[in-house]
């Protein structure tokens, strides 16, 4: 009996090694977050993203006929749409969907040229400046974002590394290890495919956030590409036909304290709330 016991026990030790020995983190009890609404007056059909910017929050709606919506707080009186699509002035091509402040606005990064532009708000109109041209060998930029000290990070097409860096001297590092054997991949396909992300950057910039699109599971890194901290919650779900199931749909939405990030279940979405130390704090059920 001694002998079968320890037989189960040496199974059980090589199914943990086999996942990497990673330990999957408490996950607090789910509460009630009960939702309030305001009608407003200036129509919002599929918004991508929302931010707060002092007393002003935009809205960003990559479908629209221009990019951004300017709303006042806390009426939420609507104030203007900004930026338009085009190669004019004060126009933007495809742009990704991260946003950082600045002292007049917000910036961001126009795929199609790869410059950083700033969204300069008025009173009662925007206008669109250049910043920078961002000179990279990588081609294709995806998953762009702001560090401080004019540092950037995006996805790196090198399959033994996750992350480029490009520092304020135009010097490219690369950095970040995939969670090996945590998802299936296909040959001849790039693994940032498989192992598909969504990143956002501290306020501050001295830090960013990684969340898998198909694996429960936050990584920390500091402004220099240092892993900091990593919080696996549940390992992946079986696939759907032939599918990875996806558990966080969208990027979060950060401030210098939390990240508010979407948790998908079963067709139900939950809220989950982070710090930046990779704590999960607490969840809510949407109602």
């Amino acid at each position: 009996m001694k002998q079968f016991l320890f037989f189960l026990s040496c199974i059980g030790l090589s199914a943990l090694y086999s996942c990497q020995s990673r330990v999957c983190s408490a996950i607090p009890e789910a509460m009630d977050l009960v939702a309030d609404s305001i009608k407003i007056e200036h129509e919002v059909y599929a918004p991508n993203k929302m931010f707060v910017l002092g007393d002003k929050v935009v809205v960003y709606e990559r479908g629209a006929k221009k990019y951004f919506s300017v709303f006042e707080l806390p009426s939420f009186t609507f104030l203007y749409s900004c930026g338009e699509k085009g190669h004019g002035a004060n126009e933007l091509l495809s742009i990704d969907n991260s946003f950082c402040a600045s002292d007049n606005g917000f910036k961001l990064f126009e795929i199609g040229t790869n410059k950083v532009k700033e969204v300069v708000l008025h009173e009662q109109n925007a206008t669109v400046e250049d910043v920078c041209k961002i000179k990279a060998s990588t081609i294709g930029i995806n998953r762009f974002t702001f560090l401080k000290d004019n540092a950037f990070v995006y996805l790196s097409n090198d399959d033994d590394y996750e992350y480029c860096l490009l520092s304020n001297d135009g010097k490219e590092s690369y950095f970040g290890e995939y969670p090996e054997g945590m998802l299936a991949e296909k040959d001849g396909e790039p693994r940032y495919i498989a192992y598909n992300k969504h990143t956002a950057g501290k306020p501050d910039g001295t830090k960013f956030a990684v969340f898998y699109a198909y694996i429960r599971m936050c990584r920390i890194y500091d402004d220099k590409g240092n892993l900091l901290h990593e919080t696996l919650l549940a390992y992946p779900q079986n696939t759907i036909d032939g599918k990875n199931v996806i558990e966080y749909p969208e990027p979060p939405s950060v401030t210098d304290e939390y990240l508010y990030m979407l948790y998908r279940t079963n067709g139900a979405d939950e809220l989950e709330v982070w710090n930046w130390d990779g704590e999960l704090l607490s969840l809510y059920q949407l109602d």
